[in-house]
């Protein structure tokens, strides 16, 4: 055990002292580092992008047989590529994440409107229906739904809550490249 204890002192040693005469900020040193460990655990060549501010970015994956998995997003943007007939209430969108690979893209986030919850539900299923979506499922009781829909080779899941005086509006909405 106490040689254990020792090869993992000196591994955090040598680490430290490369990362003393590395010319990278302490950023691209973590960052580094979190892709050797990612490599290590998956065994496929990993890659993590971080925006200046190290506040947002994505991680992407490389399998050996050509697949890549990228996950990231942008905290308040939808992604250029969104499907534009997906119905977006208006409010304010947060929390961004996208995954997405060779075949298609995930992506999901918030909405905070001050909207009524019943007249944004009501809107969400008119709206999505006059733009072709199909709704497979509608469920709820009091003040949550969720709503289920399909159109070609997208899917969306659409779940409302009232909370204080807004109304959160969550999506996850999947569609191929």
């Amino acid at each position: 055990m106490k040689k254990i204890n020792n090869l993992i002192l000196l591994g955090i040693l040598l680490l430290s002292l490369a990362a003393c005469g590395s010319e990278k900020s302490d950023e691209e040193r973590a960052q580094d580092m979190a892709e050797s460990i990612f490599e290590s655990v998956t065994g496929n060549e990993v890659d993590i992008d971080l925006d200046e501010d190290g506040e947002s970015g994505s991680i992407t994956i490389k399998g050996k047989d050509g697949e890549e998995v990228t996950i990231g997003g942008n905290e308040n943007e939808l992604p250029d590529d969104f499907p534009s007939d997906f119905f977006v209430v208006d409010g304010k969108i947060e929390g961004v994440g996208v995954m997405s690979s060779n075949n298609g893209k995930v992506v999901n986030f918030v909405i905070k409107t001050d909207k009524d919850f019943t007249d944004v539900k009501d809107e969400i299923i008119k709206e999505m229906k006059s733009n072709g979506w199909e709704n497979t499922m509608t469920m709820g009781a009091g003040e949550e739904s969720a709503q289920m829909y399909t159109k070609d080779d997208k899917s969306a899941t659409v779940g409302l809550a009232k909370e204080n005086e807004e109304t959160l509006v969550t999506c996850i909405v999947t569609y191929k490249k």
